[in-house]
């Protein structure tokens, strides 16, 4: 069945909300307007992307050039699969509000299976599996539902993230060195507060940010491919990725891993995923990992949604065999040399592709 994509970036924003009547912040609002049209590069032949409206000019010109072959959803034809970037309250009523039926959408039970699915303690217990067999897996988050429990955990002199349990590209995340703990408290009683509790885990210097992507079927995971990307080092914020063949993004990781470590990794991911997840959640996966100067391998999050890594794995076709691309996002209305412009010409904020 062809789908119906939905960008909704501000899922993980409505997830620690709770329920349908949300109303995201401006910022984010802003990104889901700008990057409405995103999925397009995603969709297979004969998908629609649901959006306000599109630069006609701009479309006509990516379906010529790119082989593009989605299309902005007529609001007449129903015989298509909801495809959100993520499933929350909230974004199954975008597409209620759009007229499709109850029996089309996921239950309230089932989203609040995936709900709790996407807490961050789910991906303290993947790293504890992780390490199971694989003993150059780090484990040490810690989930506090107290600020004495937190204070506990922050008094031993060395660095420390402090993570709210729902959030995603670096919001709520905060790095926290000794002489800063007072502020983190303080930061973090709020969160407490309103989600329930705190993760906590040690910080790691020198890191590179990667991810493995996958699809979870009826009862087991399968590999959809490799993410590398950037994160600002002050805030732990995404800010863009590399887009390439698998094998150069294979190599680059493996300087830190190498390439038996890394199919290792994959092995124990997926008996992991098919143990937390089988039979109960069905969609992308986004597995984010660090590995230090070491050698080590860290779990950063676990995303039961589509990210910017699988946006990248379809622009991959877009690269010449063996360049290196950069895929981000950037202010203002001009766009870089060379650079292919991803979504229609805003005002605001433009999504481009271009040469490293």
């Amino acid at each position: 069945m062809k789908r119906l994509w939905l960008f909704f970036p501000e899922n993980d924003i409505a997830l620690a909300h709770g329920n349908s009547n949300f109303t995201a912040p401006a910022a984010a609002m802003t990104l889901r307007r700008a990057g409405s049209m995103l999925p397009v590069w995603m969709a297979s032949d004969g998908d629609y992307v649901l959006c306000d409206g599109v630069n006609d000019a701009w479309l006509s010109d990516i379906q010529s050039r790119y082989g593009v072959r989605a299309d902005v959803w007529n609001h007449t034809d129903y015989d298509c699969a909801p495809t959100p970037w993520g499933w929350s309250a909230a974004s199954r009523k975008v597409f209620e509000n759009n007229g499709f039926p109850a029996e089309a959408l996921p239950t309230d039970e089932t989203l609040d299976r995936y709900r709790m699915l996407s807490h961050r303690r789910t991906a303290a217990a993947l790293a504890a599996m992780l390490h199971e067999a694989m003993p150059h897996v780090k484990t040490g988050a810690v989930e506090a539902d107290s600020i004495d429990v937190l204070k506990q955990v922050l008094c031993d002199g060395a660095p420390h993230v402090i993570k709210s349990p729902w959030s995603s590209s670096g919001r709520g995340v905060h790095f926290v060195t000794p002489d800063r703990v007072d502020q983190a408290l303080r930061q973090a009683e709020g969160t407490i507060r309103r989600q329930g509790s705190v993760m906590v885990e040690p910080m790691v210097d020198d890191r590179l940010d990667f991810a493995m992507l996958y699809y979870m079927e009826s009862c087991s995971a399968c590999y959809r491919g490799l993410s590398v990307f950037h994160t600002d080092v002050a805030t732990g914020k995404y800010t863009g990725n590399i887009v390439a063949s698998q094998d150069i993004l294979a190599g680059a990781i493996s300087h830190r891993l190498g390439r038996q470590m890394l199919s290792m990794l994959d092995t124990a991911i997926r008996q992991a995923l098919d143990s937390l997840l089988g039979g109960i959640y069905r969609g992308p996966v986004g597995v984010d990992l660090m590995a230090d100067t070491d050698g080590y391998i860290h779990v950063a999050e676990i995303n039961l949604r589509y990210t910017m890594g699988f946006l990248s794995l379809s622009l991959e076709r877009l690269v010449p065999t063996g360049e290196i691309y950069i895929y981000e996002i950037i202010p203002g209305d001009r766009v870089p040399g060379g650079a292919i412009r991803l979504t229609p010409p805003s005002a605001l904020m433009q999504f481009v592709l271009r040469p490293a």
